[in-house]
């Protein structure tokens, strides 16, 4: 398993807190799944308990104050010690560009973009903790 790439943001902040990570889109990206169930708004369960993904989106459940994320793309199953988190899920993510951003629940895309080496479907892991002493919000782990 190889690392391809990552990218970080120490102060996201979360809209209705809800962390958005998108598929950033692209011309030439794959066509949507066609699954009413995969879609952004198909559910009144945004987040599920600690996150939940489809075509082309993931969301996480938090709250308000500011998030350190770190999204990672690996290609193949990541290695992480469960022990140092304090919730793990793991969920389907179809990408259509390869390319994935952090997003805020109202808007686009912005900031740095993860060329996650291919289009399709993944697998992705997200692992969250609490932030430690004397820092606000909690702490994310993405792994695609």
């Amino acid at each position: 398993m190889t690392l391809l790439g990552f990218c970080e943001d120490d102060e996201y902040l979360p809209d209705h807190g809800t962390v958005v990570l998108r598929d950033v889109h692209r011309a030439d990206g794959l066509p949507a799944l066609g699954n009413e169930l995969l879609g952004e708004l198909a559910t009144t369960a945004l987040s599920g308990t600690v996150a939940t993904a489809g075509d082309g989106w993931l969301h996480g459940t938090t709250g308000d104050p500011y998030q350190a994320i770190r999204w990672e793309a690996h290609d193949g199953p990541p290695g992480v010690r469960l022990g140092d988190w304090e919730e793990v899920v793991e969920t389907p993510f179809h990408s259509r560009s390869g390319i994935v951003s952090l997003a805020k629940l109202t808007g686009g895309t912005y900031g740095d973009e993860l060329d996650l080496g291919a289009k399709g479907l993944f697998r992705v892991r997200v692992c969250r903790k609490t932030a430690e002493d004397g820092e606000a919000g909690d702490v994310w782990l993405i792994q695609f």
